[in-house]
């Protein structure tokens, strides 16, 4: 066979469809495992290797990220029980201190009238003047507890709702995690800065 005879036999060969002769398709195939066909089982190999390797490190991120969510909100439960135990006792308190006072306030005034009829049948009309002043001494004193009351009750409720506006909300807690675990799967763009 001449070089040009052979020549035009591959030109005619390689013009041919691909699909016309089953036998040349399978031959390239073969052709293509044993030129490329190491290398490619290669970066399988290495591709399902590395999706293994992602796959094991989102299962572990995403369960570290479970566990801190249940860690904080344990830990939120647990101060916030804390703050409301603290605050029912500090009103228990207040309540046992005002009954304790009405009491005190309620013995005391009765001692000062027994005392003032003690001093005006003792004392007439000097007790009279006396009994007056001693009246208006426990008004005042009454009047000074009662601001005193209110004033305790109107600082209690002020604390009270000092401590509920700086607890922070379960659900600003959960969106600030849901968007830290974003940005962690890096599923979470930024806006651009201008």
């Amino acid at each position: 066979m001449t070089k040009e005879t052979s020549n035009q036999e591959s030109t005619n060969a390689a013009q041919s469809a691909p699909g016309d002769n089953p036998d040349n398709q399978e031959n390239v195939d073969k052709i293509r495992d044993i030129l490329f066909g190491g290398q490619m089982r290669d970066y399988e190999q290495r591709f399902r290797e590395m999706e293994e390797k992602i796959a094991r490190e989102i299962k572990r991120l995403s369960e570290n990220v479970t566990a801190r969510f249940d860690q904080i909100d344990k830990f939120m439960k647990t101060e916030l029980n804390l703050v409301n135990e603290k605050l029912l006792q500090e009103r228990k308190e207040r309540k046992q201190d005002g009954e304790d006072l009405d009491t005190a306030l309620g013995e005391a005034r009765k001692a000062i009238e027994n005392r003032i009829a003690d001093v005006e049948e003792v004392h007439g009309a000097a007790a009279q003047e006396m009994r007056n002043r001693m009246h208006e001494q426990a008004n005042e004193l009454l009047e000074t507890i009662r601001q005193t009351q209110e004033s305790l009750e109107s600082n209690l409720g002020q604390e009270t709702r000092r401590l509920r506006d700086e607890k922070v909300a379960r659900e600003d807690l959960a969106g600030l995690f849901t968007e830290v675990a974003m940005r962690l799967q890096r599923d979470f763009d930024l806006p651009d800065k201008q």
